[in-house]
């Protein structure tokens, strides 16, 4: 029961900290569901998980997506993908789960080096010779989102290294999660992995995950200073990677 909860109340977090800035579901929930369920639980379960959050906003503005960007980087993580999840099958998870706290932790020392950026154009070639960086960052975020559903820190990386715009960059981001996360939820199904405990788990946890976004649509209208809730956030997923680094 204690367990239980204990999810419960990660996925509320998780959902929460989307709906209030629009990232971070993925990482929070695979820092601590890894430690409260183990990797072969949380695995699927935040799968599934995100794939209807993505879903959602996908359908609601379809026509920001810039394919044009979109498909390098997509294509090369569908390719990785079923590398990703026969990885996370056969890697062993004392190993795997110290690799998934420093992924973490260098996405979050990333993002937290880039919020004290003023102004900064961390765009690289912005025309079309810039998009074949999309097959080796989308190939590195099918690896680790096929195995672990890390997939979003390449994505941000690949973003910011096109300086794609704020609106285009969340959209075409959700076509990319929403596309790779079909077929990750497909391979965890046809691997076995989704038990009817991970199943009825993820049926439970459509109560926080509402009650994240309510709320947290009503933190993103009252908050005053979001760069330093994002700050705080950042410094929580470097002490997360650190948890799972060292137990």
């Amino acid at each position: 029961m204690f367990i239980f909860i204990g999810a419960m109340a990660v996925i509320f977090l998780a959902s929460l900290i989307k709906s209030t800035f629009g990232f971070g579901e993925g990482m929070v929930n695979m820092s601590l569901l890894t430690l409260l369920l183990g990797l072969d639980q949380a695995v699927p379960l935040v799968a599934i998980l995100a794939l209807g959050g993505s879903a959602y906003i996908l359908l609601q503005d379809f026509k920001q997506v810039d394919w044009k960007e979109l498909w390098p980087f997509l294509i090369g993580a569908l390719l990785a993908a079923p590398i990703g999840l026969s990885m996370g099958e056969y890697l062993p998870a004392f190993w795997m789960r110290k690799l998934l706290g420093l992924l973490i932790m260098v996405f979050a020392v990333f993002k937290l080096y880039q919020s004290y950026q003023i102004a900064e154009d961390l765009g690289e070639p912005k025309g079309p010779e810039g998009r074949k960086w999309g097959y080796l960052f989308g190939l590195l975020g099918g690896l680790f989102g096929g195995a672990y559903n890390v997939a979003g820190p390449a994505g941000v990386l690949y973003g910011n290294f096109r300086a794609w715009p704020p609106a285009i960059f969340r959209v075409t981001m959700q076509g990319y999660f929403m596309l790779l996360g079909i077929a990750v939820v497909s391979g965890h199904a046809y691997m076995g992995r989704y038990s009817p405990e991970v199943l009825k788990m993820a049926a439970f946890a459509l109560i926080p995950i509402a009650l994240g976004v309510f709320l947290g649509r009503f933190f993103n209208q009252k908050l005053s200073n979001p760069a330093l809730f994002n700050k705080l956030v950042y410094f929580l997923l470097i002490l997360l990677g650190l948890i799972l680094i060292i137990k």
